[in-house]
Formats: structure tokens, sequence, C-alpha cells
């Protein structure tokens, strides 16, 4: 078989993916063989727990409403509006860095333990509506890649406690027949300033680590 010919059938079958979902979505009926139909999921999504989304202007959506706008109900986008999925997906897995996940979300809650902690001052925004203020915590946390990890932002009380929370929100989110919530997060590594990045699932959410395996664990993808 020539390459044009396997690409044709590679893109068939694809097309035959997409028709059975369509049909099943149209009829919202259940599936007659669940085994070989096809699901729609989201295999890689950042929260307001990720320092990147945080930072440039996501302070507002977290795992929950993600989840919860995968399986058709509105939520409040970043900006303030709603929002609502057309079709609803079967599965998703919210896959925020593990690398000092949930921290600027922490030190910017008032009253937070993280908050607090001397490690955590360059992460709070005094006016969000400041340029330069944005600017400043931006760098800070671009800042934390090239220096030693810190380890106040690694502890079981701060990154331990934000996973656990993690699960618990997919957990509350899984619907078995009806949608499955992964238990999920991105390690990310960018040693000599190459992308090594790795979406983690788990089979079980009762099953998982105590704490996320990040690159300040190991930039090293065999070490996962």
């Amino acid at each position: 078989m020539n390459n044009n010919n396997s690409r044709s059938l590679g893109f068939a079958s694809i097309a035959a993916m997409l028709l059975a979902g369509a049909a099943f979505a149209a009829d919202d009926k259940p599936r007659s063989n669940p085994e070989r139909d096809a699901y729609f999921g989201e295999t890689h999504l950042h929260t307001s727990w990720s320092v990147d989304a945080w930072v440039i202007g996501n302070r507002l959506t977290g795992p929950d409403e993600a989840l919860k706008y995968a399986q058709g109900e509105t939520i409040k986008h970043p900006l303030g509006y709603d929002i609502k999925i057309d079709t609803p997906l079967d599965w998703m897995g919210v896959t925020d860095h593990s690398e000092y996940v949930g921290v600027s979300k922490e030190a910017n809650t008032p009253g937070s333990a993280l908050s607090k902690l001397p490690e955590a001052q360059g992460l709070i925004l005094k006016d969000p509506n400041n340029p330069e203020d944005v600017q400043r915590v931006f760098l800070y946390l671009l800042s934390l890649t090239s220096r030693p990890p810190i380890k106040a932002f690694m502890t079981p009380e701060v990154a331990g406690s934000i996973w656990k929370e993690n699960v618990k929100i997919a957990d509350a989110n899984n619907h078995p027949g009806k949608f499955t919530a992964f238990c999920s997060y991105e390690w990310t590594a960018m040693p000599n300033n190459m992308n090594l990045h790795r979406n983690i699932f788990f089979r079980d959410c009762a099953k998982v680590p105590p704490m996320p395996f990040s690159s300040l664990d190991s930039n090293k993808p065999e070490e996962l």
C-alpha cells in the first residue's frame, strides 16, 4: 500500500469516528458498543491554578469550573461573562502545571497560609489594573525557572494540600457512565529552552501519589 492510500484510509477512519460521535450527540442515546465507540475529551488544559495562566489574566476559573464547563454547565469566562460549550465532552483531564501549582492563586488569597510566607510576597498582585504591577509579578514568576527550587512551595502543607484539593474536585465531577474526570497534571521541563512537557493521567483517583512529581524534583522525563 502506498503512502497516499494509507493517508486516505487514516482520514476515512477519523471521519468515521467523528460521524459516530456526532450521531451520538444528536440522538443522545446510550452507546450500543461502548468498547468501540469514539469518546471525545480534553487532554491539555490550564486553569488559574497554573502560574502562567494566572499571571496572564485567568484569576477566576479553576479545575472545578473547567470540569463543569466540559459537562455542559454555564460558567464564568475569566473576563467575567457567561460561557457554555455547545456539545458536552465525554471526559477531561485538567493538566495544571505541577511546578508550584496553585501558589499564585493561594498567595493572592487574603489570609491564606501561603500569602504569609516571605517567599510568596513577590507573587502578590497589589493592583491587577496596573500593567507595571502585573509585569512585576510576571518577572518574579519567570525568575523562579532559573533559580533553585523554593522548598517552601514544595511542602506537603502547600503542594500536597493543593494536589489533594485537585483530586477531590476530580472525584466530585466524575460520573461513571456519563462523564469521566481524570486526576491529572502536567510535568513541565524546559532544559536548554527545549520543551519536555508531559501530561500525566491516573487511572484511579484513589491511587495517586501524595504530591505530583514535578520537574522541580527532576527534569528528566524518564524519572516520571
